[in-house]
Parts: C-alpha cells; sequence; structure tokens
C-alpha cells in the first residue's frame, strides 16, 4: 500500500543539518540568485534579474561568477565542495602511463588500452589527459 505524499508551500526546516565535515554521499546542487539589472543568455535559456537556479557552482561561466550569489548555508557550500572535489577524482577516466624513459600513453582506466596513436612526451600527454577528462 503507497503512502499519500502531500505536496504543500511550507518551508519544512532540515532536520538533520549536513555539517562540512559529514560526507553527503551525493554531489549537491547549489541554490544560485541572479543579481543585477539584465537577462543572461546561458545554459540554452535567458536567466532573468533576481531569478533563482540550481545548478553546480562549476556550471556558471566564468564571466557570469560575479552576477550569482550562492543563497545556501556555508555548511551547505563546504559540503558541496568537498563532495565535488571526490567526484572530479573518481571522475577522472584517462590517466598517464609511462611506457619508456620520458615517453607517456594516456590510457583510459576502464579499459586499460591507450588512446594516443604514437608515445607522447610528459608535456603533451598531460594537455591531452586533461582536455579528454574535462568531458
Amino acid at each position: 500500500m503507497k503512502k499519500k505524499v502531500e505536496m504543500t508551500k511550507e518551508k519544512i526546516p532540515a532536520q538533520n543539518p549536513i555539517t562540512p565535515t559529514k560526507a553527503i554521499g551525493f554531489r549537491p546542487k547549489l541554490r544560485y540568485e541572479k543579481q543585477g539589472k539584465g537577462s543572461l543568455h546561458i545554459w540554452d535559456s535567458i536567466v532573468k534579474p533576481w531569478q533563482v537556479v540550481l545548478c553546480y557552482p562549476e556550471d556558471i561561466p566564468v564571466e557570469y561568477k560575479d552576477c550569482f550569489k550562492c543563497l545556501d548555508d556555508e555548511d551547505l557550500q563546504e559540503a558541496a565542495k568537498k563532495e565535488n572535489e571526490r567526484f572530479t577524482e573518481i571522475e577522472c577516466l584517462y590517466n598517464l602511463v609511462e611506457t619508456t624513459r620520458g615517453w607517456y600513453d594516456v590510457v583510459n582506466s576502464s579499459t586499460g588500452k591507450a588512446i594516443n596513436e604514437k608515445k607522447l612526451r610528459l608535456v603533451d600527454a598531460q594537455e591531452l589527459k586533461e582536455s579528454l577528462n574535462k568531458v
């Protein structure tokens, strides 16, 4: 038998506040409010003045960081920052493997196969790895 859930518009206080030392186990999105006048054309939509959006901190383009203010409390921001660091470490799909002295391969960590055709020097291999891990 399913329970009937009633939706209300009242604000419900959090029963278990999130502290920065506690791992929350998921990657939370934070609430940001667009500050000032004028609309922004980002994320394939229009963000109007004082509109609240829900997104990850890295989703906001660098040139628009000063236009948004985070509405969530400091504890949630710290927890989100720690979880984001943990998830970015997990999401690193490509790694560097030294084949011979000074020559490297960029290897897919899930398959163990090199994705580059020729062996690369360290600088070139790091650039390729960073560009692939950003996607």
